[in-house]
Order: structure tokens, then C-alpha cells, then sequence
């Protein structure tokens, strides 16, 4: 876990900015961005977290997906953010996978503040949905400041299961690629949860990517929808954010003003002149 998921809280961490401007140590490799503003520093890897803790604090599995966030607390700690499954020892939220946050500085974890709880998981987007029936997995955060209110905003990767009727008894697909794995099938896409408490909790708003061939070519069958989850860029100095899949073409380019905010009651984000139809229904 450590090189891994070193990296991954490294490049989270140069994605959120919160690596000052400082000289490189000499074992480090100084990154910064085209307009200059973004330094990171990468030494020696060190181990992060391992199993051992994660379970102890009421984890079965994770953070997986490859995605993390993290929301700074001062002192060097911050909150961090991802996609994980619970055990018996999860009181608030036992035996469910979701969306958990977990404590830590950016060289260990440290644990769970107010014990292990679930910010989201399956199904909790608005009525009317269907694409995060089965999973929703989070983890990497982007600021927003619109209307006098602040807060962050939390893409997630998001699932909806069926069975292969092709594949008796277990009635799984296979996962592709080089991988001979078989796992539920399934057809992903992109939510939106919203925190307005310095995430402390977070709601989901609705989908806010699909890809262009619907459910309805996929469900029944056995193939795959497979949607990455690679987080909100902050482009041009943070006026726009982008969403992005490297290999599915036909999944749409979504960008959006950073003034943009979250309408719950209508299900959809809004965005200024940039509006998109409301996604998430099963056509």
C-alpha cells in the first residue's frame, strides 16, 4: 500500500495546492505547474497506512479506486477522504462499503475522529435515481465559493449492478482488459457530493457524468460500462473545472465555472451559461 498510496495522496495533494512554495530537497524532485504556483516534493517513500490499522479503525478494505482527498486541519493534519468497506467494529456504519473519512498527517494515518462512520454509499443520491444503486466511491475534493457560501465538492465513481444470465451460477462478467477476474456487472458513471460544513458531511446531488450509450444497451447482458474517476481539475488558475476519462471517448468533456453550485431540489448542477441535461435516469 505504501508506494501506491503514497503516490496517490501525493498527486492529490499537488491537485488541492497544498504544497507551498519551497526549495526541493536535494533527494526530491520539485513539480510544478505551467503558470509556476504548485511546488511538490518527493523523497523516500514511506508507509502510509497499513491493513492492520485500516481494520482496527473499522475498515474491511480500502481506500481503493485510487482516489483520495484530503481537507487541511491545521498543524499538519488533515482530514482525508476515499472509497472503503466497514466491518463489524464501524458501529455508526457496519458491514456497508461507501465513502469513509479518516484522519492523518501526509506521512501516516492516525485514525478516525468521531469513530468510523459512512458519508455516503449506494443509492443515497436524490429519488428519481438509479446510477448509484450499488456502489458510490469517492475520495478527492475541489473548494467551491459561490453565492456567499463555500464549501467542497466530492466526484465520485458510482455503479449500477445486474446479473449475467449467460454465466450460471455465479452470473458475473468478466472484468476485461488482461484481467481473467469475473466481478458483478456493471455500468459506472460520475456523481457529485457537496459539502457546505468544511466536510464534516457530505450529500449527493445527483450524476453529473453518463456516458452516450445508455444502460438499457448493457443491463441483461455481459459486458461492462466501465467509467474512470480521475477527480476535478482546477484549470486556469481555478476559473473552470474539467472532467476526464483517458480511453472512453465516448464519454463527454463536462466544463464547468468554478462559481457553479449545487441546486438539491432540482437534482442537476447548474453552472452559469453552461447547463447540461439532468442525467442519472435508467434510459
Amino acid at each position: 500500500m505504501s508506494k501506491s498510496l503514497g503516490a496517490a495522496i501525493a498527486v492529490a495533494m499537488v491537485c488541492l495546492g497544498t504544497f507551498a512554495q519551497t526549495t526541493p530537497r536535494n533527494d526530491a524532485v520539485a513539480q510544478a505547474s505551467a503558470e509556476g504556483d504548485i511546488v511538490g516534493l518527493f523523497g523516500s517513500p514511506v508507509t502510509f497506512a497499513t491493513h492492520t490499522q485500516l481494520v482496527s479503525y473499522g475498515f474491511s478494505f480500502g481506500p481503493s479506486d485510487g482516489s483520495i482527498g484530503a481537507i487541511p486541519a491545521g498543524g499538519g493534519n488533515y482530514a482525508f477522504y476515499g472509497s472503503a468497506g466497514s466491518n463489524t467494529n464501524c458501529t455508526a456504519s457496519p458491514k456497508v462499503n461507501g465513502t469513509y473519512p479518516f484522519n492523518g498527517t501526509l506521512d501516516h494515518v492516525t485514525g478516525v475522529s468521531g469513530g468510523c462512520r459512512r458519508l455516503f454509499g449506494p443509492g443515497d443520491a436524490p429519488a428519481g435515481y438509479a446510477f448509484d444503486k450499488d456502489y458510490a466511491g469517492g475520495g478527492g475534493v475541489v473548494r467551491f465559493s459561490s453565492g456567499g457560501k463555500s464549501g467542497w465538492l466530492m466526484p465520485f465513481h458510482a455503479e449500477y449492478h445486474w446479473q449475467n444470465p449467460a454465466n450460471p451460477p455465479t452470473f458475473l462478467c468478466s472484468a476485461g482488459g488482461n484481467s481473467a477476474s469475473m466481478v458483478p456487472c456493471f455500468y459506472s458513471s460520475i456523481g457529485l457530493a457537496v459539502s457546505i460544513d468544511n466536510g464534516q458531511t457530505f450529500t449527493v446531488a445527483g450524476q453529473i457524468v453518463q456516458p452516450s450509450e445508455p444502460l438499457s444497451l448493457f443491463e441483461g447482458g455481459g459486458n461492462n460500462m466501465a467509467v474512470g474517476s480521475r477527480g476535478l481539475r482546477r484549470c486556469g488558475r481555478g476559473r473552470a473545472l474539467r472532467r476526464w476519462a483517458p480511453g472512453l471517448p465516448a464519454l463527454p468533456q463536462v466544463r464547468r465555472r468554478l462559481t457553479e453550485s449545487v441546486d438539491p431540489a432540482r437534482h442537476r448542477v447548474r453552472a452559469g451559461k453552461r447547463h447540461t441535461r439532468p442525467l442519472g435516469n435508467r434510459g
